[in-house]
């Protein structure tokens, strides 16, 4: 370097002055060495955002603070190189010639081959205007040039390794912990649904024992009710729905509205199969109870059954609704085959709007298939209708339709198929024997005797 100067001392020597770096400034910081400053940084953000951020996702919050303990790591980083090349600078001796200003008379002013590349103004020691004059200098090997380098980087071997490892970790963690893999979680929630599903089939298969247990200790009297227990167990339970969708919901929460994440996600959950060794038990356990349930011989139908299941059925002017219409009731007669039961009834029903009971005889019928007796019809053989007929005027009467029917001739009858005074009426008795009576919908009686009578109607149906 050539200094130039006006009214400089002579001789005058411009002091350079220069700093000094320690040696050991790579890797140091007010937070201490690289590893321990990315860690306190990524703790110290992490934290700072769950109390910032109440509201913040667990997993948000940890990859924010890895990015930030990744950025400040390599800022630290620069910084320290930076230092470095500042460090060697001011290390490097400055080869130094003072001109004073005899300089401007001297052969090398007059020199025009002397290379100058820069002329910069700079404040010296003295309040007097000062001129560097920076002149190249022969350039160096590679070899020479690299060399401080490669003895500064052996000198600091240890805290390299350490910020290479500790920057490989936090590689590897944002790899295996944080970043999302759609295939990965997709394969991760399906074997987790898989463990929901063999959680389902192993207590399917400890109801199955149980039922089992029962029909080996004779438990079961009718088929109907093993099979009303295998229906109850033998489904896909609630814990399992809500499990599978806890576990599918939780994983596809954390891609947000990211579409292309989530279809690849569905795509590896959708093709995972689940191990099926539990299905091939439960099928092995259900072929055993259908066997035995073969060999249950369910109990015929007796008063109480039949009556439970007449309930809800018709009969000609006749609805059974409660257990308590029946007054009487008597199986007069049964007629069975293998798989069918007929039972012939005797019943007294109590009359619904006056004070006469029902007669009725009707036969109710049984069959058998896999689940036992099974009630399948009634067919009404007859039934009564008791009516008061007076003196003083008609009563109207209107014979049940697709039905055959007969009255009781205890009485002395008037009968008429008009309601009008001066209209034909045709009597009959006990004294006049068997009569035919016109065909009608509907007639109108009286009594012919001194006082009301009450006659029996008993009906039939045609088919």
């Amino acid at each position: 370097t050539i200094l130039l100067g006006d009214d400089v001392p002579q001789p005058s020597i411009l002091p350079v002055r220069t700093i000094d770096f320690p040696s050991n400034t790579f890797g140091k910081s007010s937070c201490g060495s690289t590893p321990s400053s990315m860690i306190a940084t990524f703790m110290v953000v992490a934290f700072l955002a769950k109390e910032l951020g109440k509201n913040a996702n667990v997993f948000d919050l940890l990859t924010t603070g890895w990015y930030v303990s990744l950025i400040g790591s390599i800022l630290i980083s620069i910084g320290t190189y930076k230092k470095y090349f500042e460090n060697q600078t001011s290390q490097t001796p400055a080869q130094t010639q003072t001109f004073d200003t005899s300089y401007y008379n001297s052969p090398i002013s007059q020199n025009p081959s002397l290379p100058i590349e820069n002329i910069q103004q700079v404040q010296p020691l003295v309040a007097q205007p000062q001129y560097i004059m920076v002149v190249n200098e022969p350039s160096k090997p590679l070899s020479e040039r690299i060399a401080p380098l490669i003895d500064w980087l052996s000198q600091h071997r240890k805290k390299i390794i350490i910020s290479g490892i500790a920057l490989g970790t936090l590689a590897a963690v944002y790899v295996l912990f944080i970043k999302i893999n759609p295939e990965k979680e997709g394969n991760i929630a399906a074997k987790a649904k898989c463990d929901c599903w063999d959680t389902d089939r192993n207590q399917l298969i400890a109801n199955l024992d149980i039922i089992l247990n029962a029909l080996n200790n004779g438990n079961y009297k009718r088929k109907s009710e093993v099979r009303t227990d295998i229906d109850k167990y033998n489904k896909i339970s609630d814990a399992y729905t809500k499990c599978e969708e806890m576990t599918a919901t939780k994983a596809r929460n954390k891609m947000a509205n990211d579409y292309d994440k989530i279809g690849r996600f569905n795509a590896a959950y959708s093709t995972h199969q689940c191990e099926t060794s539990k299905e091939q038990i439960v099928s092995t356990k259900l072929n055993e109870i259908e066997q035995k349930i073969n060999l249950i011989k369910d109990p015929e139908p007796d008063a109480d059954k039949i009556k439970t299941d007449l309930m809800g059925t018709q009969l000609p002017g006749w609805a059974f609704e409660l257990l308590s219409d029946i007054k009487d009731f008597k199986i007069t007669n049964i007629t069975k085959t293998s798989d069918r039961i007929e039972y012939q009834v005797d019943m007294k029903l109590t009359a619904k709007s006056s004070n006469f009971d029902h007669d009725c005889q009707v036969v109710v019928i049984y069959t058998q298939n896999e689940n036992g007796w099974n009630f399948s019809n009634v067919k009404t053989q007859f039934i009564t209708f008791t009516n008061t007929f007076y003196t003083d005027r008609a009563t109207t009467i209107t014979p049940l339709s697709n039905c055959s029917w007969i009255a009781d001739n205890h009485h002395k009858l008037g009968w008429r198929t008009y309601n009008w005074e001066y209209a034909p009426e045709v009597t009959t008795g006990p004294e006049l024997g068997p009569k035919s009576l016109p065909s009608s919908t509907v007639y109108y009686i009286r009594s012919l005797e001194n006082k009301s009578v009450d006659v029996k109607f008993t009906y039939k149906p045609n088919n």
